[in-house]
């Protein structure tokens, strides 16, 4: 899910769930999952906004 996001960054659930060819529940319950551990984040306004992976601070 991690390198699809990487790969389609700004995709909402609805978008990434036709990449993936899975459920829009599942999609959410990753994304959740991955928003948790902080590994990505919502960028943009709610209707046309998307998810990107946060860059590492080392």
């Amino acid at each position: 899910m991690l390198e699809t996001i990487n790969k389609n960054p700004h995709k909402n659930t609805n978008e990434l769930a036709a990449i993936l060819n899975k459920p829009n529940k599942t999609i959410e319950r990753w994304i959740s999952k991955l928003k948790k551990e902080g590994k990505i984040e919502f960028t943009g306004s709610k209707k046309t906004g998307g998810y990107v992976v946060k860059k590492k601070s080392n």
